[in-house]
């Protein structure tokens, strides 16, 4: 189970509608909304962040980058396109399990923490 959850969104109306403030009016943009909602009520604690669309770089380079597609970006393969609605599935969960004992950071972060240099990194 997730503890903690802090989702970014430059959409002001996507967060309101998952907040409840604002009603949701597109029927496939409900089913999204109550996916959304069912997921949010599994999580002990999240907030819901509003970014600014000036301070999102990358969010404003993907939605120029959508709205100006041509036939030479789909053979990059740098988007791809769905041809169904994703709340049809197939669903993806990718899990992080954070209790893992054994990582390539653990290292780095005991000499981070505490000085202490891995023998096989000397």
């Amino acid at each position: 189970m997730v503890p903690n959850l802090v989702v970014h969104t430059d959409s002001q109306l996507v967060a309101s509608q998952v907040e409840g403030e604002f009603d949701v009016h597109n029927p496939q943009l409900a089913q999204y909304c109550s996916i959304v909602k069912l997921l949010l009520a599994r999580i002990e604690k999240y907030q819901i962040v509003h970014v600014l669309r000036e301070q999102n770089t990358r969010a404003s380079a993907l939605s120029k980058l959508a709205t100006s597609m041509t036939g030479d970006i789909y053979r990059r393969k740098c988007v791809e396109e769905i041809h169904f609605l994703s709340i049809q599935g197939p669903w993806v969960i990718q899990s992080i399990d954070e209790s893992w004992e054994v990582s390539w950071i653990n290292p780095i972060l005991s000499f981070i923490h505490d000085r202490v240099l891995n023998p096989w990194l000397q």
